[in-house]
């Protein structure tokens, strides 16, 4: 395994920085395995396309985050790469130089866009030309900060593609599909919110298969939408939740979905500032509508199927409100809070802890709890 950090104190302070090391590193064939890892937040100063030529040569090629972070769900202080230039993070793959058969691998990032260029977006994924084996983007927020950056997550990739546990917000588009994606596209557990156009978008040909996934706008165009100009795409919906009629207008297959559902009434918070931003909220429909999509945790390693048993819609799985009882060296989730026992806890007390770190006394946590008798005090 080859690693190279990415950040303060890193091999390279940023992707534009290491950007011909980096592509000449992978340029290849490989010979082993390479993961690039980001270890602090990080400024994109200008337009970062790399990877031109890749030869995997049956390897893997990972770009993932150490996130900064001794709990995997306090995901608001994860490490972040600020695009600030022309342009987002563009990993930028030539199909006709590279050696396809092996898998590139892009997970645990938080990628937030603000460039100003012709053509902003905050993350684009592009193999011109030819597939790799394997494509995977999972575990990953993308934060399209204003309607001024046009698109979110661009995906222009060919053969199959997976997309799981990944969390996309504001911007004009949301989740796109290019005129160059070709293939078998699989989106599942994925929470699209926030564009001023379509949420999610195809161009290109192949197949799209969406499961658990809930698309809504901040504007009048639809959750999802396809366009034929480039040829057949094909939509298949399981499980998925939009806040219009879209669903049934670009369905060419659809399985237990729900449409025109209302915001506010499915999530926790709308604001992108509060910790449980975008969770299930208890009562609501997608907290309980979706289905086993293969995976045991969620974006913020919650467990799915939560206490209930039940599957969600979208990148959070619901945790419910489980009954208060005595877990010793756990950790019990409470309406948003960490509750942390530990082996002295009967002796001693017990902490709080909400996912924005505010450290909740024993008092002032007991009079959250219905029944502070099942916890032994």
């Amino acid at each position: 395994m080859i690693t190279k950090t990415v950040g303060t104190g890193g091999d390279y302070p940023n992707f534009n920085a290491g950007l011909h090391a980096l592509d000449y590193l992978v340029r290849g064939p490989l010979s082993d395995d390479v993961t690039l890892d980001v270890i602090s937040n990080i400024s994109e100063p200008s337009y970062t396309k790399f990877f031109r030529s890749i030869q995997l040569n049956g390897h893997t090629l990972r770009i993932t985050s150490s996130y900064n972070q001794s709990i995997i769900s306090d995901w608001q202080n994860w490490y972040k790469i600020t695009a600030v230039g022309t342009e987002g993070l563009d990993v930028y793959i030539d199909g006709n130089l590279a050696t396809k058969t092996g898998a590139l691998q892009i997970d645990h990032l938080y990628v937030i866009g603000n460039p100003g260029g012709w053509y902003p977006f905050v993350f684009q994924l592009t193999c011109f030309n030819g597939a790799i084996t394997t494509t995977s983007i999972y575990n990953s927020y993308f934060d399209g900060i204003s309607s001024s950056v046009a698109y979110g997550v661009i995906i222009s990739t060919l053969g199959t593609t997976t997309i799981y546990n990944c969390k996309i917000w504001d911007g004009n588009y949301g989740l796109v599909f290019s005129n160059l994606a070709a293939g078998t596209i699989n989106t599942k557990n994925v929470t699209v919110y926030g564009a001023t156009q379509y949420s999610v978008f195809s161009r290109g040909t192949g197949t799209r298969n969406f499961t658990n996934v809930v698309s809504t706008r901040n504007g009048t165009s639809q959750a999802y939408n396809k366009s034929l100009d480039d040829g057949t795409v094909v939509f298949n919906f399981t499980n998925c939740a939009a806040d219009d009629a879209s669903i049934t207008a670009t369905a060419d297959s659809q399985t237990n979905c729900l449409e025109n559902i209302v915001p506010a009434d499915e999530f926790v918070s709308l604001d992108d500032t509060n910790a449980e931003f975008l969770f299930p909220k208890s009562g609501g429909n997608i907290a309980t509508g979706g289905i086993d999509a293969g995976y045991s945790t969620d974006i913020v390693g919650s467990p799915i199927p939560g206490p209930d048993g039940l599957y969600s819609i979208g990148c959070h799985e619901f945790q419910g409100t489980p009954s208060i009882k005595k877990v010793i060296n756990g950790i019990l989730p409470i309406d948003g809070l960490l509750v942390i026992y530990g082996e002295s806890a009967l002796k001693n007390g017990l902490f709080a802890h909400r996912l924005d770190k505010e450290v909740l006394s024993e008092s002032d946590f007991l009079e959250m709890v219905d029944d502070a008798s099942s916890l032994g005090l």
